[in-house]
């Protein structure tokens, strides 16, 4: 019988098995990194009003995500008989100079225990505080964060991205 991810908080200084970490640069594209996509197109548009990362850019991103791997805590946020899913609040720096965190997404299945890519998302600006102080408890640097994400990634001139409700019985609750 299937169990719902239960939520936990486990910090670490890395996430495990880092280095062999399987990145698919398809899911950068076709999810991350794609404003039309059906889930996640919201990212794309974070990435690209945020950082001036668009679509063509995901092997910049890749290298900036996977350099966060080894420079970030890594947190453990759900877990079940099948496996765990991680977060990693990665500073990346923009092709426009900015740096913001990015929250990666990792699942470590029980079996394989090598780490997937799941997603990436510009952090929001509520979160920082908190990912400030776990990358010092690390000795990680913080960089120069916050300005850049304004309110919520809006543009002047534009209307605010509306955040979508999670849906019940999806396994991106958070």
């Amino acid at each position: 019988m299937y169990t719902r991810f239960q939520p936990v908080e486990v910090v670490l200084p890395h996430l495990p098995e880092y280095e062999s970490a399987c990145f698919s640069d398809e899911r950068l594209a076709t999810y991350v990194l794609n404003p039309e996509a059906k889930e996640g197109g919201s990212h794309a548009v974070l990435f690209e009003r945020v950082l001036a990362i668009e679509g063509a850019h995901v092997e910049y991103l890749r290298g900036q995500l996977v350099e966060g791997l080894a420079e970030s805590p890594a947190i453990l946020h759900k877990e079940n008989e099948y496996g765990q899913v991680w977060e990693v609040p990665a500073l990346v720096t923009g092709r426009n100079g900015r740096d913001a965190y990015v929250i990666e997404s990792w699942a470590i299945e029980t079996e394989a225990r090598v780490p997937s890519f799941v997603t990436a998302r510009v952090a929001r600006r509520d979160e920082i505080g908190t990912i400030r102080s776990r990358r010092e408890a690390f000795g990680y640097p913080i960089g120069e964060v916050g300005a850049a994400l304004g309110d919520y990634g809006a543009v002047p001139g534009r209307s605010r991205l509306r955040r979508k409700r999670p849906r019940r019985g999806s396994a991106y609750l958070c």
